[in-house]
Order: structure tokens, then sequence, then C-alpha cells
């Protein structure tokens, strides 16, 4: 069943309901059905990623909320067009669909750095290196991540609020704000 015919259905099945009450239920039945085909396709890689692969559980485990916030977005995008809604609530949702996608970009990077620098610290083998010198390295690693994840944040928010125009000039103020200054320098 295509979308068109699925919105006729619902027209033909509801033709007694507001138009903005069908749109909301439209969405919300893509949601919903995104976040079940999430969650039947999360349960199925749990079951299938042996222990051994303890990286890649922790990668499925870190972005589940991720999953599901994203394929919400996607749904509701997907769903959008053929919902009867005027052209200027579509047009208000789309952008406010756009400003939760760079959001999730965001979110996808702040992730990224943290499984990307757990992993090499676990690769590092660090617990089995004791001392001042292994501290030391674990305490660079937490600092950077720290700082970059302050730089991603940073941006998406940034971003996010450049595609308002009403608060455009925030949002550029807090991207050159973020990018001005000295470059940084491990000290050696």
């Amino acid at each position: 069943m295509s979308l068109a015919e699925l919105s006729s259905a619902i027209d033909h099945h509801a033709a007694w309901m507001p138009d903005p009450l069908k749109a909301a239920l439209m969405m919300m039945l893509a949601a919903g059905l995104a976040l079940l085909l999430r969650r039947t396709v999360l349960r199925a890689l749990r079951r299938l990623i042996s222990p051994k692969y303890a990286f890649l559980r922790s990668l499925v485990e870190a972005t589940s909320t991720l999953s599901r916030f994203a394929l919400v977005i996607i749904a509701v995008a997907v769903v959008l067009p053929i919902a009867p809604l005027g052209a200027e609530p579509q047009r208000i949702i789309a952008h406010l669909l756009f400003a939760a996608f760079i959001v999730l970009l965001g979110w996808s990077a702040a992730i990224a750095l943290t499984l990307a620098t757990n992993l090499y610290l676990w690769r590092l083998n660090v617990a089995e290196q004791s001392g001042p010198l292994a501290r030391k390295h674990v305490t660079q690693v937490h600092v950077l991540r720290r700082v970059m994840a302050t730089l991603v944040i940073v941006i998406t928010v940034a971003a996010a609020l450049m595609t308002f125009n009403s608060v455009k000039q925030y949002g550029i103020s807090l991207i050159a704000s973020a990018l001005r200054g000295e470059p940084f320098m491990m000290p050696r």
C-alpha cells in the first residue's frame, strides 16, 4: 500500500474528523510504526551480537535512543507531504523537523566522539598500565573529549538557531565566538 492509498483510506474512514486531527493521527501512526520497527530490529540485534563483540554491543546500546529519535523524524517527514494540512502548517512542521535533524547530527557526533575515545582507551589498555604516565594519558583523553563535546554542542545549537530567521544572528555570533581564538596546542 502506497502513502497516497493510505491517505485516501484515512480520508474515507475518518471523513468526520477535522483535517488537523487527521494529520496529527497520521503523523502519530507513522511515528508509532517506526518505533515498533526499531524495537523489533533492536531486539534482533541484541540477540544476534555475541557477547565477545563488546564494542559492537556498546555501539548498539549507545545509539538506542538516537535511533528512536531519528526514526520518528524520518517517519513524520515521510508522512508530512500527504497530511491534510495547509501550506503554512506544513512549512512550520518541516522547519521544526529540519532543526531536529540538525540536533540529531550533533547528537550523533557527540556519541561518535565518546565511542571513539572509549575505544582508544580500551585499545591502549590503560587499565593494565599503572603509573603517572598512564593516568596523564587518560586525563588528556578525557579533557580532549570534553573540549570536543563542548565544541560539538556549541556548533549544533548555533546551526539549529541559524535556521530560524528571528534568532539567526545569535547562531552566527555563537559560531563566530566558538571559532575565534587561538588554535589548541598540546604542550610537549
